[in-house]
């Protein structure tokens, strides 16, 4: 763009250059008819040539500059975007910051449950094996008890059969007993008869 402006004040400055000459000539114009005539067409030439490549300039030069805005449009977008990008990030990355800290703090609290948990169940187990253990010596003194009562049973079954075996021998012989005193007396009996 500041070449496009040089090339046009050099293009003006040979053109004011150029006009002094067509000023110069036609002052000569009476002297040179034919020439001065050729050299203004020559001029008019030279001149329409330069008035149409500075007319060139500026349509490149407003192209340029229609393009510099556009460019300027797009990157200001494009900051904006990168802006409004650069913002979400952030976002997302503060949202990832405080779901990690949750996180964090969801594992310590669950850890505590589970730690508490365990302490519960080992205290749970503990009571009961004291239970288990209160209960199998309850169980052992009971099975204690029966095998001395089982004991004592069968030596009251056999004092009593014996018992019986010993009642059984006192009738026997009370009978026999009885039997002999019976057979004395009817021996008797008959003695006092045969008298």
């Amino acid at each position: 763009m500041e070449k496009t402006v040089q090339e046009k004040v050099h293009l003006c400055q040979k053109l004011a250059g150029l006009e002094a000459e067509v000023a110069e000539l036609r002052a000569e114009k009476e002297n040179s008819g034919a020439q001065v005539e050729n050299v203004q067409r020559i001029q008019v030439r030279q001149l329409a040539e330069m008035q149409a490549t500075v007319r060139s300039l500026e349509a490149g030069k407003h192209s340029a500059k229609l393009q510099a805005e556009c460019l300027e449009k797009e990157l200001q977008s494009s900051n904006e975007q990168n802006n409004n990008l650069i913002s979400k990030l952030h976002n997302v990355e503060g949202e990832i910051n405080t779901l990690t800290s949750k996180v964090k703090e969801l594992k310590h609290s669950n850890n505590l449950e589970i730690t508490d948990i365990k302490l519960e169940a080992a205290r749970g187990k503990s009571e009961l094996e004291r239970e288990r253990n209160t209960i199998q010596s309850e169980l052992d003194g009971l099975q204690s008890d029966n095998e001395i009562l089982k004991s004592s049973v069968e030596h009251h079954k056999a004092l009593l059969v014996e018992k019986d075996h010993e009642l059984i021998r006192k009738v026997q012989a009370a009978k026999e007993e009885g039997y002999q005193k019976l057979v004395v007396l009817q021996d008797e009996k008959l003695e006092l008869e045969n008298r």
